[in-house]
């Protein structure tokens, strides 16, 4: 079993004067010392040996990586050790999912897919004296390569890819639709599957092109025994102009889809129409960095690559260098079409890959081609806000992005300029090579992986140097 190296120190200073912007250059600094960065300490989970492309929360207690090095390893979140080494896949392992344990959000049986036309299940409780991971059962059933798996309940997984099928969690084969049906019109891989909830039970699945899929889920009881069969409604047409990119529940009413194109449409789940869209192309606010000699001058590009959903109401969205911040039921322009709440066109010196939202502190993380991730938000907190007190989940909502923005979305007597532009608050630099994910750890910091073949575990150093200290305390019988 491989140990994780020592926690590593970042060596800045408890107090400074905060996050400085750049006079020209559109970029924001990072001072010498990062008030508002609570991550100073890194851990460098090894094990990999080639770009580790996906991370997945399997519980509180535990990640799992995917590699192109055909391996997946699930680790420790609080410790960092490695728990157990999936092998037995012959080519990269493209998606993992952690299948939840009934009234339970604990997991012991993931499902991995791979680039060898497999599946494999793989229960992590087969045998704790052992450190490798138990391979249940293979799965070929689906003959084609899988991209996306996807949790509909806990008795049902559905997977996209060359085609799109439904399995029960013990991966019996519970329905398959073979999309080569309508070659013609889609011939791409799937590689995002969405639950629709508003619909008796259904699903939209997403690939590289401009319209969306939707599939019902048929439901047929002979002798005591369910059987489900994926049936093809329609594609969702007149939408995006090019190829989609990424798909998001917004609510049990609402989903979001983005594409090459630079627009996010907002969907009705009841009535497969679109309700809203949001031109990302428009109103970049910051103007392109001058070029010093020797440098990255960045290249921005309208391709939405990320779509997150806070208090189902507000999204968080990247394309190419920046991101924008937009509320689905506000602020419209003199052209009628939703104003962003904020945004910064040039967060990074290349793309952003991945974007994650810390409630608990109102912060936006982004990552990078670049090897950076950034923490954005405000310096100046409001004060006198009761979130946690109030039952109004809309107010919650809000209350927690006028945190992030450091004001007040609907000022008394003013109309508050938009859109804005969030602080850097620090940066946290141990990557050498484009990061491919981000995850907020429940209570134990961010997980990140990379093309470099590194996990990295991402701790509040406050909060684990008092948690030594009361260790050693107990120790020493104090």
């Amino acid at each position: 079993m491989s140990t994780p190296r020592w926690w590593q120190h970042w060596p800045f200073s408890d107090r400074g004067t905060g996050p400085k912007k750049g006079a020209e250059d559109g970029f924001q600094e990072v001072s010498d010392s990062q008030p508002f960065n609570p991550f100073s300490e890194a851990k460098l989970l090894t094990g990999h040996t080639d770009t580790v492309h996906q991370i997945r929360l399997l519980d509180d207690k535990r990640v799992i990586s995917v590699s192109c090095d055909r391996t997946a390893i699930v680790w420790d979140a609080e410790t960092g050790r490695k728990l157990y080494s999936l092998t037995g896949h012959t080519d990269v392992i493209t998606c993992a999912l952690a299948i939840k344990d009934h009234n339970s959000d604990e997991c012991h049986v993931v499902m991995t897919a791979s680039l060898d036309f497999s599946i494999r299940l793989w229960d992590l409780n087969a045998d704790e004296r052992y450190e490798e991971g138990f391979s249940q059962r293979e799965i070929t059933e689906h003959g084609g390569v899988v991209m996306c798996l996807s949790q509909l309940s806990h008795e049902m997984v559905c997977s996209g890819g060359k085609d799109v099928c439904l399995w029960d969690r013990n991966g019996r084969l519970l329905s398959k639709y073979n999309r080569s049906l309508f070659a013609k019109e889609d011939s791409s891989m799937v590689h995002s599957v969405l639950k629709l909830d508003s619909r008796h039970f259904g699903i939209v699945a997403a690939s590289n092109y401009p319209c969306l899929a939707v599939f019902d889920i048929k439901t047929t009881t002979m002798t005591d025994v369910n059987r489900y069969s994926l049936q093809f409604v329609r594609f969702l047409s007149n939408s995006h102009r090019e190829n989609i990119t990424c798909i998001s529940s917004i609510s049990g009413n609402f989903f979001a889809s983005g594409s090459q194109d630079g627009v996010i449409l907002l969907w009705s789940t009841n009535t497969l129409n679109a309700m809203k869209m949001f031109d990302c192309s428009r109103q970049m606010t910051v103007a392109p960095p001058t070029k010093e000699p020797g440098s990255v001058v960045p290249q921005n590009c309208t391709e939405i690559r990320n779509i997150i959903v806070v208090a189902e109401r507000f999204l968080f969205t990247s394309m190419g260098c920046g991101f924008k911040i937009f509320d689905v039921i506000g602020y419209e322009d003199s052209h009628g079409l939703p104003r962003p709440l904020a945004s910064h066109a040039y967060a990074h010196q290349q793309p952003i890959t991945c974007m994650e939202y810390l409630r608990s502190s109102s912060t936006l993380v982004t990552a990078s081609e670049d090897g950076s991730i950034r923490l954005w938000g405000s310096p100046n907190r409001i004060s006198g806000r009761e979130t946690d007190d109030t039952s109004d989940h809309v107010n919650k909502g809000k209350s927690t992005i006028e945190e992030f923005l450091g004001t007040d979305l609907n000022p008394k007597g003013k109309r508050r300029p938009l859109p804005a532009t969030p602080s850097l608050l620090g940066q946290l630099l141990v990557h050498s090579k484009s990061i491919k994910e981000i995850k907020a750890l429940r209570g134990h910091g961010l997980v990140s992986c990379s093309a470099d073949g590194m996990v990295v575990l991402w701790k509040d150093g406050e909060k684990e140097r008092e948690k030594r200290d009361t260790e050693i305390r107990y120790l020493l019988g104090h």
